[in-house]
């Protein structure tokens, strides 16, 4: 039995392998017609182990684009974690505040980009002297899925002025 276990998993070696020689061939320029002889198979198996590959190329690739997105996002609310801190330290000085919040407004955006929720108008931002506003518009989906939210729907969020210590 410990003879079969072997025996399996040294054809699942050969196969991956054969696999990854067959892919090799195809990205040279072969054809599939070509290939078949040279790795001593049918033309169905090297157009299923070029399927196979593939497969696996675009799971190996949407695993390693979600590990970057997640150290991208990490980086980006770093960021907005520090500009928070500047706003907080500005107290007085509006010009100091209104960079701060420049800044989180872009590193939002970016955020939103990198994880492909962005919106058709970005968000406006009124300072007066009291008070910053957000308005963000929420405008119908870019990709067609989901339509429950009506166009020119917009949310208002007041951030006061921070108090002097």
């Amino acid at each position: 039995m410990a003879d079969l276990g072997r025996t399996a998993c040294g054809v699942r070696e050969q196969r991956a392998e054969r696999r990854a020689r067959v892919f090799k061939l195809r990205t040279g320029g072969l054809s599939i017609r070509d290939i078949a002889p040279v790795v001593g198979t049918s033309r169905s198996t090297v157009a299923a182990d070029i399927r196979d590959e593939l497969k696996l190329l675009a799971r190996e690739t949407h695993e390693s684009a979600d590990q970057l997105r997640a150290i991208q996002h990490a980086r980006l609310e770093r960021l907005v974690a520090e500009a928070f801190s500047v706003i907080a330290r500005a107290k007085d000085n509006d010009d100091m505040r209104l960079r701060g919040i420049e800044s989180i407004r872009r590193t939002c955006e970016t955020i939103a980009r990198l994880f492909g929720l962005n919106v058709e108008q970005p968000p406006t931002v009124n300072l007066d002297a009291r008070s910053v506003t957000f308005v963000i518009s929420q405008a119908a989906p870019t990709n067609g899925t989901d339509h429950s939210q009506p166009d020119g729907h917009a949310e208002t969020v007041a951030v006061p002025q921070l108090q002097s210590a």
